[in-house]
């Protein structure tokens, strides 16, 4: 069995954003690239979900040793997606979940929740923001199934508030900006 695997959730439509977020260009490479190389510094494992730009995210992720996954029920929301996810990574002890939209969270909290996670890999290990909770997270195998049962409009993070007798947690206030609107994405040319 696997001990860790990452997945990126990419397979969303950016309809606020107007353009495939996947796409934008950060510091000489696209998101989706940045999000790739950084996953396959924590696994040998890593798992892309395509779905909404299928093609230009793939082509991009084929780049990198990744699987990449199509998500044809893209529309029915992030839940589709976590439930192939799991699907696609079930023999693994623990999974990574992560977005390609976070591009500021820095590598060093990817690595800081593996490691906590190599020590408590019985706990939801999640990133913490103003009292919230937030992906990147991991999660162990034995929640994998709820994982799967989620509802179309539930993320993670309803699933990480649901066990937090089961969580640790790290900071990161990084985490709480994602890139969602044209304002999001002018802020991120300006850092």
């Amino acid at each position: 069995m696997i001990d860790l695997s990452v997945v990126i959730l990419a397979g969303g439509p950016s309809t606020r954003l107007g353009v495939s977020k996947q796409m934008i260009r950060y510091r000489d490479e696209t998101l989706i690239a940045q999000s790739c190389r950084r996953a396959l510094q924590l696994s040998q494992t890593v798992t892309v979900i395509s779905g909404a730009n299928r093609h230009s995210v793939e082509a991009e992720a084929h780049k990198f040793k990744v699987d990449v996954v199509y998500n044809p029920d893209w529309e029915q929301g992030l839940a589709s997606s976590l439930a192939l996810a799991v699907k696609h990574e079930f023999n693994c002890n623990r999974l990574l979940l992560m977005n390609c939209d976070q591009p500021l969270v820095p590598m060093l909290h990817y690595q800081s929740l593996v490691q906590k996670s190599n020590d408590q890999q019985d706990k939801i290990i999640a990133t913490e923001t103003n009292d919230r909770y937030w992906l990147p997270a991991v999660f162990p195998h034995r929640l994998f199934y709820e994982l799967t049962t989620l509802k179309e409009d539930e993320t993670p993070i309803q699933l990480i508030e649901s066990h937090l007798t089961e969580l640790s947690s790290l900071p990161c206030p990084q985490a709480a900006f994602s890139i969602d609107s044209p304002d999001d994405m002018r802020r991120l040319r300006e850092s």
